[in-house]
């Protein structure tokens, strides 16, 4: 699967530097509270949860689809 991603160009990404102003709190947060609750409300609605980075997307505006 890897492999198939890599020849489209979509590569697994990290980040050169942690960003200076990430409060870990908001982070801890985040994780721990508002994302379950995204996920909970993402579960009843049967929906997928999609993250995409706008600065390293590769598509061209418009390839995406979402459905309701």
């Amino acid at each position: 699967m890897g492999r198939l991603l890599a020849q489209l160009g979509i590569t697994a990404q990290k980040p050169l530097w942690k960003a200076y102003q990430q409060d870990p709190e908001r982070v801890r947060k985040w994780v721990q509270e508002e994302y379950p609750a995204i996920e909970k409300e993402a579960r009843q609605m049967k929906a997928e949860i999609w993250v995409v980075s706008t600065l390293l997307c590769k598509f061209p505006v418009g390839s995406v689809r979402v459905e309701r």
